[in-house]
């Protein structure tokens, strides 16, 4: 017997936290993919001199957490946010990503060595991201607790990219 259920994306607006739908360069993973299928890295509300060097991927958003989304991993996420953090840096070499993650969850074939070739590109940060405000200049910051450190630190960027978690579907 094989019940399937569908996936729902988590819409990361009805948490205000995250900056969703209050800065335009804070988007979803879909968000970003519909970018690079347009062949861009910044949605139009962000002025197209601007350059997205400086980008964060924050992972587990609507998911891993009963309180906003779903307790369960959605599993993919990872590995999707992971390959959008590497075609990123393939065209834009001198691009600055940070990772925000909880751990990572190993998803498809050859992930060990795909995980290997692209920790050196990457920065990874081991946090509980707590929420992304906007500074003066308009950009999101990231206020997250390392949990290596265990303390509260901040860091801005040019583009936030959410990994919003799936949930199954209500039908």
């Amino acid at each position: 017997l094989v019940l399937s259920t569908g996936l729902v994306p988590f819409e990361p607006g009805i948490n205000r936290k995250w900056g969703y739908c209050d800065n335009p360069r804070v988007i979803t993973g879909s968000d970003l993919e519909r970018l690079f299928y347009e062949e861009k890295y910044l949605p139009d509300e962000v002025n197209d001199a601007d350059e997205a060097n400086k980008i964060a991927f924050i992972q587990c958003v609507g998911s891993r957490n009963i309180m906003e989304g779903t307790a369960q991993c959605s599993r993919i996420c990872c590995a999707f946010a992971l390959r959008m953090a590497g075609r990123i840096k393939h065209e834009k070499p001198d691009a600055e990503i940070d990772f925000y993650y909880m751990d990572i969850q190993r998803f498809g074939k050859n992930f060990g060595n795909f995980l290997a070739t692209i920790s050196d590109k990457i920065n990874f940060i081991r946090s509980n991201p707590i929420s992304v405000k906007i500074n003066a200049e308009g950009k999101p910051i990231i206020r997250f607790e390392s949990i290596p450190d265990n303390m509260c630190e901040e860091a801005d960027y040019d583009l936030v990219v959410l990994s919003h978690g799936l949930c199954p579907s209500d039908g």
